[in-house]
């Protein structure tokens, strides 16, 4: 399995975290995402020899075993060549995404372009690394995550496509030493390509067929059960914090920050809307205890942002016949703010509790 170190100098560590969370979900079991803590000095510009400098010096502090390994600096200033991203052709285990000038793409959250030449430069690192680039990339574009992209229109072409085209499949097959690890690794690849596009391009395809009218159904046992016509669906909402969250954000329907979420009166609800439904054993004080340190130490927004990439990975499987629900079912998360667009008249509660949390009853 690959380890994937993200460096980040002073601009780009937030952006380095946020990468990680959002991608770890995809690839359990394929390939293990960290973010390196030490942060690099911001430079204005950088030359190809420094930026590759900074993945050497981290790959000589790092105690080296069998592993396989990638470090990738994620960069905030421009580079001399002004390329997206690159790896070392002397050393392919280290390579820089440069993280600046996407404000002119008018995307929503570049932090999923980011994300995705981050992707891109794994992949070419993995199974690309002995091709020049007029070998590795295609010119001119073809829609395949490695384009040589140029103008505006190729690279959003490119991330509109989210595809790794046939011809590359097929070498990257070719070139692989363990076949099933490579499907396994493409599989999530592409996965977590289809979850970028979701979020820098969301299609709204209620205006499209017309909004189709549903149930959101929510049990005693608080399943949540998608109900439209003759089809009702069981969503893959797990027990405990993904419930919790959930419910939460059916409740505040304007959307939910971080910080929002943090505050000590919607952490106390988030507390005990847990113990009363799914604490097993221990005190309400004890569970209190325990967040609050998690909320100290971080952990637990960073549990947050794994487990929404995680149930958007679960909701896209469950739902991809019915893509203008999904995105109605599914968590967004808009300049940091969580949130769900269930309609209210959507949801039938059959328990008492949950019913008067909502404010339906």
């Amino acid at each position: 399995m690959i380890q994937v170190y993200l460096l980040s100098d002073a601009s780009t560590e937030s952006l380095a975290g946020q990468i990680v969370e959002f991608l770890a979900p995809f690839f359990e079991g394929t390939a293990e995402l960290r973010r390196i803590e030490a942060v690099i000095p911001y430079r204005e510009y950088w030359t190809w020899k420094d930026l590759f400098a900074v993945g050497r010096d981290c790959k000589g502090d790092a105690q080296v075993g069998n592993e396989e390994r990638c470090y990738l600096f994620l960069v905030g200033g421009s580079n001399e060549n002004n390329w997206f991203a690159s790896f070392d052709s002397d050393d392919p285990s280290v390579a820089f995404v440069q993280c600046s000038g996407w404000e002119q793409f008018d995307l929503p959250d570049p932090t999923y372009a980011v994300a995705y030449h981050v992707l891109a430069m794994v992949t070419a690192m993995r199974y690309f690394s002995s091709k020049s680039p007029s070998e590795r990339y295609h010119f001119p574009s073809i829609g395949c995550m490695f384009d040589f992209t140029i103008d505006k229109s190729e690279v959003l072409f490119k991330l509109k496509s989210a595809d790794i085209c046939q011809n590359c499949v097929q070498e990257i097959a070719i070139t692989a030493g363990d076949k099933a690890g490579a499907m396994a690794y493409l599989m999530a690849t592409k996965a977590s390509m289809e979850a970028i596009k979701q979020e820098l391009f969301p299609a709204d395809w209620g205006e499209i067929f017309g909004v189709l009218a549903y149930d959101l159904c929510i049990n005693e046992e608080l399943d949540f059960r998608l109900c439209f016509g003759q089809v009702k669906l069981l969503l893959p909402i797990s027990n405990g914090y993904e419930k919790v969250f959930y419910l939460m954000l059916l409740k505040y329907r304007e959307g939910l920050s971080y910080q929002q979420l943090m505050e000590d009166a919607k952490l106390q609800e988030f507390i005990e809307i847990y113990f009363k439904f799914f604490a097993s054993t221990g005190s309400l004080d004890e569970l209190r205890k325990r967040l609050l340190d998690e909320r100290s130490t971080g952990k637990l927004r960073s549990r947050l942002m794994t487990l929404k990439s995680r149930m958007a990975k679960k909701m896209t499987q469950v739902l991809k016949n019915y893509p203008e629900i999904r995105d109605q079912l599914s968590i967004r998360n808009r300049k940091k703010v969580f949130s769900i667009s269930v309609k209210p008249t959507a949801l039938q509660v059959g328990h008492a509790d949950i019913n008067k949390y909502l404010g339906l009853s």
